[in-house]
């Protein structure tokens, strides 16, 4: 099972995304996503996701909420993962890319026109959006 913890940031009717690397190498290059990334073994799913997005973008979580943690299959091996769903408010920290092509604040209605990477829940990201607008 491979497990991620993810971040949705959210700023108004704005998600957080990081378009990740054009290399053929890794998971679905080139599509947007919400930031976060693996958990090492025996982390936590909240200490991973503080780590991973400390990591890329050099914003440091305060108060992230779990939303949900969901199921997939990844759509190049067909192995099963988990994604932990974090959820918080934009705190107003500068935001980095540490990691991946940039780092943007994207607004939800823009979300259908971005290629984004196949198995991200677009409609818990608008939930999340929609519970936690500032």
């Amino acid at each position: 099972m491979f497990e991620t913890a993810v971040l949705v940031l959210v700023r108004g009717n704005e998600v957080l995304l990081q378009l990740r690397d054009d290399k053929p190498t890794i998971y679905q290059p080139n599509c947007w996503t919400i930031p976060g990334g693996s958990l090492k073994k025996g982390e936590p799913p909240y200490q991973a996701l503080r780590r991973e997005i400390k990591e890329e973008t050099g914003y440091r979580c305060r108060a992230p909420k779990l939303l949900k943690t969901i199921s997939y299959t990844r759509v190049d091996t067909g192995e099963k993962g988990r994604w932990h769903v974090f959820v918080e408010k934009y705190n107003g920290e500068p935001i980095y890319c540490f990691e991946g092509q940039k780092m943007e604040f994207k607004d939800l209605s823009e979300l259908d026109e971005l290629e984004l990477i196949a198995d991200l829940p677009k409609g818990l990201v608008a939930q999340a959006v929609r519970e936690y607008q500032q």
